[in-house]
């Protein structure tokens, strides 16, 4: 209307034509895999009376196959929206190492039936995730976002030591 010209605040959308990295097509497809796997599984745990594992160590019950079925779709969801989104970037392969990486640690957790394993988990779990939250390291916001969340996810695994004690 001012006869000035704006500049775009769009980026452009990445080249989906370009190879991409193996890392982020291997984890997404392992994801899905792991997502049907654990559809199968909570199939069986509900054909299946008891609960399978090594006692005192992990546990597979029902409640344990469905929570897999929930982490591994939406980790799926997020895996295969990304591989566009993050196409093109230089943080691309660890990213996905590090949402592969936080998905198997819920994964894990949810499956822990010993105390000190389950407060190991989440402490790993936490770390991941502010280590995702930072992910643009060259941002100065999300340099100060993860360490916020690296702080939180220490205390918090600090007290929910103290609290199962």
């Amino acid at each position: 209307m001012s006869g000035h010209s704006s500049k775009p605040t769009v980026g452009a959308l990445p080249d989906t034509t370009a190879e991409s990295p193996l890392v982020p097509v291997v984890l997404t497809w392992l994801v899905w895999s792991l997502f049907a796997a654990s559809v199968v599984v909570l199939v069986a745990r509900v054909r299946t009376e008891g609960t399978w594992g090594v006692p005192g160590v992990v546990a597979v019950d029902g409640l344990t196959a469905l929570m897999w079925v929930v982490v591994t779709f939406f980790s799926g969801i997020v895996h295969s929206y990304s591989r566009r989104y993050m196409a093109g970037s230089a943080h691309e392969t660890g990213f996905f190492l590090g949402v592969f990486g936080f998905t198997t640690a819920v994964m894990a957790l949810v499956a822990a039936d010993h105390l000190v394993l389950f407060a190991g988990l989440w402490l790993a779990m936490g770390l991941v995730m502010a280590n995702l939250i930072g992910t643009l390291d060259g941002w100065d916001q999300a340099r100060a976002a993860a360490r916020v969340a690296r702080r939180y996810f220490l205390a918090s695994s600090g007290l929910l030591g103290v609290a199962l004690t």
